[in-house]
């Protein structure tokens, strides 16, 4: 199955990433595939991602690894590190200057000029983060967990801002979230059937 699908910034190209463990480009008008370099993980990839220029695309998966490609080519850019659990999540900050990826309960926040791990992990969560966001407006971080908490993180310095966000309800996960356009608001999806 496809696990997450990802628009270019132009919006004429459409990533895809699959259980079957590749990454696929594909024609956003006609549907049709876009001839590449074959984009392959060694096992199931779960998000891929457009960097904001649209010259990258990002993928990650069960096989620990997060894969930087040229988005026209397909060639592979960049190998980032193998952590100890496989990479759920990730996202580039609105000026592609910073990517932020999810391994079970921990961030990362990442330099994308040299990719190399911007300060310490990012630990607070208690059980497995299901999404991350930046806000298109700012450096700040969003991640929703299956802790039923959210987190806000600075998205310079990695550090934790305030108290987890509570209000879904008592034991089921926060699933989803997402930043409005201008970024003074973000939802939340949780399998407690709500939006917040």
């Amino acid at each position: 199955w496809v696990n997450s699908v990802s628009f270019s910034p132009d919006g004429k190209r459409i990533v895809s990433g699959s259980k079957d463990r590749s990454v696929r480009v594909w024609d956003a008008e006609t549907g049709e595939p876009v001839r590449m370099a074959k984009m392959q993980h060694s096992d199931s990839v779960e998000f891929v991602t457009y960097s904001p220029d649209g010259k990258h695309i990002a993928s990650g998966g069960k096989d620990s690894i997060i894969r930087i490609w040229e988005a026209e080519t397909g060639k592979p850019v960049q190998t980032l590190v193998r952590h100890f659990d496989r990479f759920l999540c990730g996202a580039y900050s609105p000026d592609g200057k910073r990517f932020v990826s999810v391994s079970d309960t921990t961030l990362f926040l990442w330099d994308t000029k040299n990719w190399r791990q911007i300060g310490k992990p990012m630990a607070g969560h208690v059980d497995k983060v299901q999404s991350v966001a930046f806000s298109p407006k700012s450096s700040l971080i969003a991640s929703a967990s299956d802790d039923e908490t959210i987190r806000l993180w600075d998205g310079l310095s990695g550090e934790t801002l305030g108290e987890p966000l509570t209000g879904h309800t008592h034991t089921y996960p926060v699933c989803s979230l997402a930043f409005s356009p201008d970024g003074a608001l973000f939802a939340s999806g949780s399998e407690d059937h709500t939006i917040r």
